[in-house]
């Protein structure tokens, strides 16, 4: 083998080993300053935020746009696209990442709940809300709500005992899907994935039919001011889980700028009261998390 051949050969593998290499997409500080403006990924959802830049989660992201200088900028998304848009990968089908190109925003804030099963592509912030999936029905269901008993494993043993051969309605690739996040449940139960659009919530969904339904317990604060007397909750079907807002892998610098201004916030006793605004009834539902001294 002539020596010009073996450097054909010894350059092949060195690009084939730099290739096979994953692309370090995220962002730092310095490009966020540069560029003027923080990119808000975010799915119009529970008050969390909407299409007009309003919600807890938006006001969140304005307020730390300020802290880093620079204008904020809303960019819609969904839960089945967000993590895609923020990392390059779909997290649904891993296999094929997407280009870089596909890369639009900087942070995913919108009631992100925090899943074991997400770490494998994004970081999170310190939690900035508590969520719990809570089985509903409409009023006129047979099934009675279960009594409370502080205990979170019974309760949600108490709450599937109540199932049998039900029909139970989810949302498919978030938090709400038995099938791909099993820190929900194990119990077998039928799951039929209902990707609501735009226009549909599960609650204007369970409004025209006779089923049960999965719904996050912001959600449900939500829905259950705007639809009095028409629903019920039957009980938990997971534990208390933390939300926070999502960064790529490769963004720590601005996680921990984050993390900073959030803990400095949530002292203060500012975040408490945007949360208050946000949600009137989260003190009743959320006194464990929202008294502590720090998140």
């Amino acid at each position: 083998m002539t020596i010009l051949r073996a450097a054909q050969i010894y350059s092949a593998c060195i690009l084939f080993f730099l290739l096979a290499i994953p692309h370090a997409h995220g962002v730092t500080l310095e490009e966020i300053r540069t560029r003027g403006t923080l990119r808000h990924l975010a799915v119009p959802y529970a008050r969390f935020a909407n299409r007009n830049g309003e919600g807890l989660d938006c006001a969140l992201l304005k307020r730390f746009a300020d802290y880093l200088q620079v204008s904020y900028e809303l960019i819609p998304t969904d839960f089945h696209k967000g993590f895609l848009d923020l990392t390059g990968t779909d997290i649904d089908d891993p296999t094929h990442p997407q280009s870089p190109s596909k890369i639009i925003g900087d942070i995913f804030a919108s009631g992100v709940t925090v899943l074991p099963e997400r770490y494998q592509y994004v970081d999170f912030s310190l939690p900035t809300f508590s969520s719990q999936v809570w089985l509903m029905a409409k009023t006129d269901s047979e099934l009675t709500p279960i009594r409370p008993s502080g205990d979170a494993a019974r309760d949600i043993a108490l709450t599937l005992r109540q199932l049998s051969q039900q029909t139970i309605f989810g949302v498919s690739g978030t938090s709400l899907d038995i099938k791909n996040f099993p820190i929900l449940t194990s119990v077998d139960v039928t799951l039929h994935n209902l990707i609501y659009t735009k226009k549909t919530s599960t609650f204007q969904f369970a409004l025209q039919r006779q089923i049960l339904f999965l719904a996050e317990s912001p959600n449900i604060l939500v829905g259950l001011n705007q639809w009095p007397f028409r629903f019920k909750v039957i009980g938990p079907i997971s534990p208390p889980m933390d939300m926070a807002v999502a960064f790529d892998k490769n963004s720590s610098e601005l996680r921990e700028a984050f993390n900073q201004f959030f803990k400095d916030l949530w002292e203060s006793g500012e975040y408490k009261k945007m949360v208050e605004h946000y949600y009137p009834g989260a003190f009743f539902y959320l006194a464990s998390f929202l008294k502590k001294s720090t998140p």
